[in-house]
């Protein structure tokens, strides 16, 4: 409740147009999707043009799933221009294949023709403003009696990764359906779903790794079968490495079958995944096959120890940095060096105490690794939370002004470019043999460090590495030891014994004992801290009150020195009025709560290092000002404070106005 601690804020669902926080020139200026062509790989790996390769593609994405997918053409049309405000170029559709089958259909392959248009036309509006599309092929589409799958004695309302990955009936009926999908004609683009280059990709079938998902009751036995026979056949006897290489050859022929499909037979022009899922070792050899590599992660997922996606939910209430920033750190080895590399779904979860963190620590480091697409999970699960403010939960983004504002700090560090990458690049070498070995089923902690410092991948067997990836043996993966650069080696060291890292770079510092994190560039600069003093850069940070995350960017692409028009950030934590804890710790979530949103009180002085003047403006979440704020300059730096708290609407977002005289 509003309290010393928390205070009502304000929030609206739009963005003001031509305001500080309007991001939409991200996408404006290439509109429309697919005008330079298809996105294809670089030989350098990165994501470019069919027709402009020297133009990149650096996604910041979100997901649209369910039913906020099949909105009005009304709702499409502002969905569209909300979601391009916040400077999102790409939108993922998922848990979208349900809504696409023809309804009181006895087969789950016809496609709906009402919920068909309505795809297509909000397809057309992002298409439109610059934004690129994305989805699954399979995600959760239940398959019904109809289908007739043999070894499917149940059809359970989120579908069978499995028995569209095992079983010849159910490989024919993911055909059939992307066929009757993908060669339909959108009225709205005038062209079929297949050869339009708005859509940059396809992900086969949603974090299929067989290992997660193949005990389904139906598909188990199934399964084992194939897995008792492929031991007889092999003379092995059952273990768990000898099961790893059995998924991996069951799943390499079914990724072979459906690659095929859609590359020879329906002739797709995007790019293909899959495998969006798992930091296996082994997975490696499989992701080879792809055009990139997509993996998804999340910090403090939750966990239902009661009743499956209902509350109460279980959270670690961990903070990221303290982590050593395992989201991302943990997805980087999975890398392939020479292919893109996207992140489709990552969140830092609500209600995490700490998340707030996670623009900061996914933008600068996909930007030091070199990455080319992070897609928040998600904008929205449904069409009430479109088209009405609801109280923020959990994953979506549509209500939450935390997460908004913590992606266009990932814009101002990743996608434009701000941030420089690490020329230093090594790859985790796996041995062709790897199922003989005794090498772990993850890659090493020590290794995942490493990514903090430097570029950092994997690469299976006899695969060729580009120019100037340095191959590290599995064997020596944990050894800093092993690296012929001493400097490399001496901060790979650091970061596994005193737990902080320092990018190769110099511009990404962590310090997981103190939680602190910052980021010095030219045109940005940020700071996560528990509270006092840091900072040596532009921005110095003093006499902040409590945990909170600040970024400070330039808005005119001119050095922060020089900048005319800077945006600063000061995100600390929201909740819901009425929101229920069952513990002070706040590791067991009771109740979402309901409006009016809460913002935690914080305060901090921000110094400059200039002589020169600022007008400070309060800005309320979309972008209209809220109010003047004081500003000095003392002892030859310009001072001021950012305070949530200094106009009754609640301040997240500071712009600063350089004085010309």
């Amino acid at each position: 409740k509003a309290d010393h601690e928390w205070m009502e804020m304000d929030f609206e669902h739009y963005t003001r147009k031509g305001s500080p926080l309007d991001f939409s020139f991200q996408s404006r200026n290439d509109a429309p999707a697919g005008k330079y062509g298809r996105a294809v790989p670089h030989p350098d790996g990165t994501l470019r043009f069919e027709k402009a390769p020297h133009k990149r593609l650096r996604i910041v994405g979100t997901n649209l799933c369910e039913s906020a997918i099949y909105v009005s053409k009304a709702e499409a049309v502002k969905l569209a221009d909300y979601i391009a405000s916040m400077g999102i170029n790409s939108v993922r559709f998922h848990h979208h294949d349900n809504g696409l089958v023809a309804k009181g259909s006895k087969v789950s392959t016809a496609i709906d023709p009402e919920n068909l248009d309505r795809i297509e036309f909000l397809f057309a509006e992002l298409k439109k403003r610059g934004i690129y599309i994305t989805f699954d092929v399979y995600t959760s589409r239940r398959l019904l009696p109809g289908d007739n799958i043999p070894e499917m004695k149940q059809y359970p309302k989120l579908g069978s990764k499995t028995a569209v990955c095992l079983t010849r009936a159910g490989q024919d009926n993911l055909k059939t359906f992307a066929r009757n999908w993908l060669t339909h004609r959108n009225p709205y683009t005038g062209k079929e779903w297949r050869n339009d280059p708005a859509i940059w990709l396809y992900n086969l079938v949603n974090e299929e790794c067989l290992e997660f998902c193949y005990t389904h009751a139906d598909m188990k036995p199934v399964y084992d079968e194939k897995y008792q026979r492929w031991l007889k056949n092999k003379g092995f006897t059952a273990s768990s490495h000898r099961q790893s290489q059995f998924f991996n050859e069951l799943q390499s022929r079914v990724l072979d079958e459906q690659l095929a499909y859609l590359r020879d037979e329906l002739r797709v022009n995007a790019m293909l995944t899959s495998l969006n899922h798992a930091e296996f070792v082994r997975l490696t050899e499989l992701r080879h096959k792809f055009d990139l590599v997509d993996n998804h992660s999340y910090h403090d997922h939750p966990f239902f120890p009661f009743a499956s996606w209902k509350l109460p939910s279980s959270q670690n209430q961990l903070s990221a940095i303290h982590g050593m920033a395992r989201l991302p750190r943990e997805l980087m080895p999975t890398r392939i060096f020479g292919k893109p590399f996207v992140v489709t779904e990552f969140n830092y979860v609500s209600p995490n105490m700490f998340r707030a963190e996670g623009g900061p620590l996914m933008g600068a480091y996909a930007a030091l690794q070199n990455w080319d697409g992070l897609y928040r999970f998600a904008w929205s699960h449904g069409r009430g939370s479109i088209t009405n403010i609801r109280p923020p939960t959990t994953f979506n983004e549509c209500n939450d002004p935390l997460m908004q504002l913590s992606d266009r700090i990932i814009s101002m560090l990743f996608q434009q470019g701000n941030i420089r990458a690490a020329t230093e690049k090594y790859a985790y070498d796996i041995p062709q043999n790897i199922f003989a070995t005794d090498l772990p089923s993850h890659f090493p902690a020590e290794f995942s460090e490493l990514g903090l410092i430097v570029q950092i991948g994997s690469v299976f067997g006899s695969n060729p590495v580009p120019a100037g990836v340095r191959r590290l043996p599995a064997s020596q993966g944990a050894d800093p030891q092993a690296l012929k650069d001493a400097r490399i080696s001496a901060l790979w060291t650091k970061a596994i014994r005193s737990r902080t890292a320092k990018s190769s770079t110099g511009e990404i510092s962590l310090d997981a004992k103190n939680k602190t994190f910052t980021v010095k560039a030219n045109k940005v600069e940020c700071a996560i801290l528990s509270k006092g003093s840091i900072g040596d850069g532009f921005m110095r940070i003093r006499n902040a009150s409590g945990f909170q995350t600040i970024a400070i960017m330039a808005l005119d692409d001119r050095p922060l020195r020089e900048s005319r028009r800077l945006l600063c950030l000061h995100l600390t934590e929201i909740s819901n009025t009425g929101a229920c804890f069952a513990n002070e710790e706040r590791t067991l979530y009771r109740a979402h709560g309901k409006l009016p949103i809460l913002l935690r009180r914080g305060t901090a002085d921000i110094e400059f290092d200039t002589s020169a003047q600022y007008t400070v403006t309060a800005l309320k979440t979309d972008g209209s000002i809220a109010g003047k704020l004081p500003g000095s300059v003392q002892n030859g730096r310009f001072t001021f404070t950012v305070d949530t708290a200094s106009y009754p609407c609640g301040v997240m977002a500071v712009l600063l106005e350089r004085d010309q005289k």
